[in-house]
């Protein structure tokens, strides 16, 4: 039995993995055409056009959370989920990993392929790039800026996947509303929100007495954990609560 609920999950994610393909073939089309257009044919009149491409990683994926939601009722497979031996909160686990794992390829591609263009436009700061001969001697391995970067990409990471469950739970709490359910969920994210700052900002407090301490590698990685833990448990209880609407088999 847990085999088949295994299996079941697998066809999900692919399911939902497939809905995102398009999302991401758009970032990387964006991302290869701005690189060209400044780093290869040298039009300077188009570098503030890589203000899109940077924030394209971090808002694209929250469209498509909104729209593997959306697209259930649209194309009525959602009366196909109802019917499988399945508890929400895989459900929405499988949509989740699918937006996350989009976030990791858009992210790593935007910020690769960039650095490729920039290098081979003869552009690239030596400053502002890594030495990946010293990286792996060791020397770059202990510096604080790479354990801050280390830091920024997992919470970074928790953070969108706290808001992708707040966009499921909101979404869900919509379908409640028999009238104005889109704006109905807007309202319910806004609050998600609200309260998940207010939840994070409570905890996070137990930070504050190191934000004056030297920035060692070890105090980084202990408040990057923390962070992440904060981050994840609201998104393991916004997840169970939509959840719990979704098993509660409405005519959502």
């Amino acid at each position: 039995m847990a085999a088949s609920k295994w299996n079941m999950f697998k066809q999900l994610f692919r399911k939902d993995w497939a809905q995102v393909k398009t999302e991401i073939y758009f970032v990387l089309a964006l991302t290869l055409t701005i690189n060209l257009v400044v780093n290869i044919l040298n039009i300077r009149q188009a570098v503030p056009l890589f203000v899109f491409i940077f924030m394209a990683p971090f808002l694209v994926p929250l469209y498509s959370a909104v729209q593997l939601f959306r697209r259930e009722w649209s194309s009525g497979t959602i009366y196909l989920l109802l019917s499988l031996p399945l508890g929400g909160f895989l459900i929405f686990l499988s949509k989740l990993l699918a937006v996350l794992l989009e976030f990791m390829i858009q992210i790593t591609a935007v910020f690769g392929l960039t650095n490729v263009f920039v290098c081979l436009s003869g552009a690239a700061n030596p400053r502002l790039t890594f030495n990946f001969a010293n990286f792996f001697t060791g020397n770059l391995a202990h510096a604080p800026e790479i354990h801050a970067l280390g830091m920024a990409a997992l919470i970074m990471l928790g953070g969108l996947a706290l808001v992708t469950a707040a966009i499921f739970f909101s979404q869900s709490l919509g379908r409640l509303v028999p009238k104005y359910q889109d704006l109905s969920a807007f309202v319910f994210f806004l609050l998600s929100l609200w309260v998940a700052i207010k939840i994070a900002a409570g905890l996070g407090g137990a930070v504050i007495p190191f934000s004056a301490a030297p920035p060692e590698p070890a105090l980084i990685w202990q408040i990057a954990f923390f962070l992440l833990g904060i981050e994840l448990l609201i998104t393991g209880l916004y997840l169970a609560a939509a959840a719990c609407i979704y098993d509660t088999k409405l005519e959502l």
